[in-house]
């Protein structure tokens, strides 16, 4: 096929055309004052910004803009532009702040990234402000990863239109049309705090600015179209307005300062942006950019445990496992010499040792350390055998080692030249015996007398029960001897007790271990420290870190504070194996407690919800991020590494994040806003949860619809969840973790089936009484309002096979992980709970939709010890059909509750993921102040969420309904859950502006309002 230089935007590798053709579409933005023209260029594969030329100069075709890493500049000549607008034929679209970065340059070879770029983001247009810039060639880069056309959302119809720059007088006074601005009032701000307020927002009532009387004499549209704050130099500020006021967004302010801004009217040509601007708000600093590296080099695949290291030489090296077709293999690198922006092809890494060859065994990553020193490198990697047999103590059917190698030389390429390679071989006192399968993916710490610690996983069980010991060093790594420690926690079986392990020094010198703690019933990290240097550690005791049986990672931040990244920030407990999803958190008291709590891989394509789409493997679903490290870039940014579950998936696979101005996206980014206006129809996203990942919403049922709907003003802005009768549907929304803050938002009703559930949590999950779970407001049918009657207990899921005698048959099989069968040879569900629960409903739950299942075929049983010790409920009734049965009763305490089933044979029709199988309803009890919503309008509910003094205050349409206790402690709050169950009726509820503010160092106040004044 031969291509035209017209055409060439519009095709992809896959030939398709027609995905880049946009319809006619709102036209380019049109500013007379102050727009500068030139031609405009672009670049395909941008990774590095700095040094990509733009090209295709003067073309007139359709561009997307969010493809393949793209770039898009102009050529302004020697004009000074301090802003640049660019206009999507398509309407609403799936970037956000993140995806935008914009540069400038000379000459088109060198190219520098723009520091204080505001994205102000309108829907079917977004403009980006900066300081003026004076070089001639400005680019705008999008972080977007997508090479599939159908997932593109931002499309300028016409390159050389869709994209404007502007030399604005008055930034504040964007998306003016051909008008201009008329009046102008300037208004006080405060500092009532004692400390400074970054990025927080004042709030400014409309009656205040006498809104009312501007739009009466015709100095204001009445849809504020025309209303813009700007600072006292008169740059932009975001502002964001609901139905009684507009927040707006102030830099910063001292303790105790005043300031004073501006309000702008009396523009008519002016369009709507206080009511898009979501950065008014939900504030976020830096970027992050997804690569997936290639897992196919020289007909081998490449990637096992893919991890990013450091050379003394700055070369940034993606290090992986790599085998054959018959799995034999070693391991093998990538090299990058532009700071991990860029790989080349994979190369032999670590080369045969004394012990055995590549050829006869499968190697795979660890860690590194790099002595700062001599800049060498040592090497921690680990040599599997075989594991073919049961026995973890026998070398024979388990064995995998652990090595260090050195490296004191580099080659031209930066490669390690390693020239001695020694085995950490851990002894295990509960064991008597040297361990048979050892290996660490923990980099080694320096302690302030020069010891390096490293710790090893093994199994000490012939079960596979884990254990870790720390190995420590002396002599900077010519030899390692054990330390006599050997950490362990209850409970056995493969994989239970403690294994992946992150070390960190603290800035008095003590260590501190954080681990996965795999066992039923634990649901956060375990830790210890030693004050010695090493020598011994404290007993373990559980962290506040809640987790999945998952590897966490220690790293020091830019200004010397203590960083954790895990990819279990959830509450499906120590058991479970999702990695779902990547959270990085920072503290300033050196591990005793985190903040931040960011999900680092949200809206992007790896952010699912770990919904099994029909046909596809779990794993690969709710396994997204497996051991992810990573390094510090330079003095601002980080590169994570990692791989996915199944490195052929087609979103899987080693890949790399790479994040932008890394201090200020963990400490200053914080809050949420939504503006939704974007739902993706593609299957393969629907199928999975991810519809609207793009805004961090998803949705956590396999079943139900969540689409658009009209919000509260009218504009199709308001997620809607759906579910006909006999389903679920459930969406959850995580955003930058609170403990004093406010989260509100308007929520409407239809029906609500059954109940609907809106859960507040410290993290991800889909159960609405989870681990973490700070407060839970119930709709009743009726449209009441409930909360908790007392606090909950945790739970964990089991069965029981063969159940002929429901009062005599016992759960087991706590620690299963994956689908459970119900209505398969009289098996029996249930639960045990750490302490005794009240509870007043059990529900069951099969996403997949109909099953032969009946009521008359369930009945409900408890126990107090799950020894032969069960009692039906007899005065609980059993209601539903298809794939959702909900049990209910007078309000029972018990430790153990089971649901029995009479079908004998060896087929089934109801299965769910033992994590969304069954759900519990603890007592409930209506609001302090008794509320009802009422159907089919929008209510606003405000949560006041204060962690320190463990309370919610709940506050509905300005009024307060009272102030609650928490549900269950948590450390934080970053999760909004909503579940709806719909019974024998259906579920259509909708929610619109969610607003997430952390308060607890207070926000600035309005002060005074001036008189109107004419510009």
């Amino acid at each position: 096929m031969t291509l035209s230089r017209r055409n060439f935007l519009m095709v992809t590798g896959s030939g398709a055309v027609t995905a880049l053709m946009a319809a006619p579409g709102p036209a380019a933005a049109t500013e007379p004052a102050g727009e500068v023209s030139g031609p405009v260029g672009y670049r395909n594969h941008d990774l590095n910004p700095k040094t990509g030329a733009l090209s295709q100069w003067g073309v007139h075709v359709a561009y997307a803009v969010d493809y393949d890493y793209r770039s898009i500049g102009i050529d302004v000549g020697s004009s000074s532009v301090n802003a640049l607008a660019l206009t999507n034929a398509r309407g609403a679209h799936a970037l956000n702040q993140r995806d935008w970065s914009v540069y400038s340059s000379a000459d088109n070879e060198s190219w520098a990234k723009v520091a204080g770029v505001q994205v102000v983001d309108l829907g079917d247009a977004v403009w980006l402000l900066f300081p003026a810039q004076t070089r001639r060639y400005l680019k705008v880069h999008s972080h977007r990863e997508y090479t599939d056309t159908a997932r593109c959302t931002f499309v300028l119809s016409d390159m050389q239109t869709g994209i404007k720059a502007y030399d604005l007088a008055m930034p504040a006074l964007l998306a003016g049309g051909a008008g201009t601005w008329t009046t102008s009032m300037e208004l006080t701000v405060r500092n009532p705090t004692t400390t400074t307020l970054n990025d927080r927002a004042v709030y400014i009532p409309l009656d205040r600015i006498r809104t009312d009387a501007l739009v009466d004499t015709g100095r204001l549209s009445s849809d504020l179209a025309d209303l813009r704050f700007g600072d006292s130099q008169n740059n932009y500020l975001h502002a964001y307005a609901d139905s009684g006021g507009v927040f707006v967004r102030i830099p910063t302010i001292a303790a105790g300062q005043q300031l004073t801004i501006k309000a702008f009217t009396g523009n008519p040509s002016a369009r709507d942006v206080v009511h898009h601007d979501a950065a008014a708000l939900q504030v976020e600093y830096g970027q992050r950019t997804l690569v997936r590296l290639s897992h196919q080099a020289d007909g081998r695949t490449w990637g096992n445990d893919h991890r990013p290291l450091v050379l003394s030489s700055g070369v940034v090296v993606a290090t992986g496992g790599w085998h054959d077709a018959a799995g034999k293999g070693g391991i093998g690198a990538r090299y990058s010499y532009d700071g991990g922006r860029t790989f080349g092809a994979v190369k032999d890494f670590v080369p045969g040792t004394s012990s055995g060859s590549n050829a006869e065994c499968g190697y795979s990553t660890g860690s590194y350390y790099v002595d700062p020193a001599d800049g060498s490198l040592h090497y921690f990697f680990y040599r599997l055998r075989t594991s073919a047999g049961t026995d973890w103590l026998d070398p024979k059917d388990k064995d995998c080692t652990c090595w260090v190698a050195k490296a004191s030389t580099f080659d031209a390429d930066g490669s390690p030249a390693f020239t001695s390679v020694q085995q950490l071989l851990p002894h295990s006192p509960a064991a008597g015996r040297n361990a048979a399968w050892a290996l660490t993916y923990t980099n080694p710490v320096r302690t302030p007398s020069g010891a390096w610690l490293v710790p090893v996983s093994y199994p000490y069980t012939s079960a596979g029960t884990f254990a870790v010991t720390i190995f420590r060093s002396t002599d900077r790594g010519d030899s390692w001897q054990q330390v006599p420690v050997e950490f362990t926690i209850p409970g056995g079986g493969f994989e239970v007790g403690v294994s992946e392990t992150a070390l960190a020094v603290r800035s008095d010198g003590s260590v501190l271990l954080l681990a996965r703690g795999q066992g039923r019933g634990r649901y956060y990290m375990v830790t210890s420290e030693s004050t010695d240097d090493g020598r011994t550690w404290t007993p373990l005791t559980e962290s506040r870190v809640l987790s999945t049986n998952t590897f966490p990672a220690l790293s020091t931040g830019r200004t010397g504070d203590m960083q954790l990244s895990w990819s279990g920030h959830n509450s499906k407990g120590q058991a479970s194996y999702w990695r779902n999803n990547l959270t990085m958190a920072y503290s300033e008291n050196g591990g005793a407690s985190w903040n931040g709590y960011h999900d680092l891989i949200g809206a992007t394509s790896l952010s699912v919800p770990g919904i099994n789409p029909s046909g596809g493997n779990a794993s690969d679903y709710y396994m997204r991020v497996m051991e992810a490290d990573s390094v510090p870039i330079g003095t601002k940014d980080r590169l994570f590494g990692w791989s996915t579950w199944t490195l052929t998936f087609p979103d899987g696979g080693p890949q790399t994040l790479y994040i932008e101005d890394e201090a200020r996206y963990l400490r200053d980014s914080h809050g949420a806003l939504d503006t939704l206006g974007y739902r993706s129809s593609l299957s393969s996203l629907v199928g999975q949860g991810s519809e609207l990942a793009h805004d961090r919403w998803h949705r956590v049922s396999g079943g139900g619809s969540l689409t658009l709907t009209s919000g509260a003003r009218g504009a199709a802005s308001a997620l809607q969840m759906k579910a006909p009768a006999g389903g679920t549907v459930g969406a959850s929304r995580l955003f930058p973790a609170i403990r004093e803050g406010r989260i509100r938002f308007r929520v409407r009703w239809a029906a609500v089936g059954s109940h609907l559930d809106l859960a507040i949590q410290e993290g991800f999950g889909s159960d609405p009484q989870a681990t973490g779970t700070v407060q839970i407001l119930r709709v009743t049918p009726t449209g009441q309002l409930l909360a908790p009657a007392a606090a909950r207990g945790e739970s964990t899921i089991g069965y029981v096979d063969d159940d002929v005698d429901p009062a005599k048959g016992n759960l087991g099989h706590f620690d299963y992980e994956g689908k459970i069968a119900l209505d398969y040879q009289r098996r029996s569900i249930g639960a045990s709970f750490t302490t005794p629960a009240q509870l007043t409903e059990v529900r069951i739950g099969d996403d997949g939709g109909g099953s032969r299942l009946t009521t008359a075929d369930l009945s409900v049983w408890v126990s107090d010890t799950n020894k032969g010790d069960w009692t039906r409920l007899t005065d609980w009734t059993v209601t539903g059909s298809g794939g959702a049965f909900t049990a209910s009763g007078p309000a029972v305490t018990t430790k153990y509750v089971k649901i029995a089933q009479t079908r004998a044979d060896a087929d089934f029709t109801f299965a769910n993921d033992k994590r969304a199988i069954m759900a519990f309803d603890r007592a409930l009890k209506p609001l302090p102040e008794n509320t009802t919503l009422a159907a089919n309008q929008y209510a606003t509910i405000d949560l006041a969420v204060d962690l320190l003094a463990k309370t919610v205050k709940v506050t509905v349409d300005g009024k307060e309904c009272g102030t609650l206790p928490v549900f269950a402690p948590a450390e934080v709050v970053t999760h909004l859950l909503m579940l709806g169950w719909s019974g024998s009726a259906a579920v259509d509820m909708a929610i619109d502006e969610l607003i997430v503010q952390d308060t607890h160092a207070g926000l600035p106040a309005l002060a005074t309002i001036g008189a109107m004044t004419k510009l």
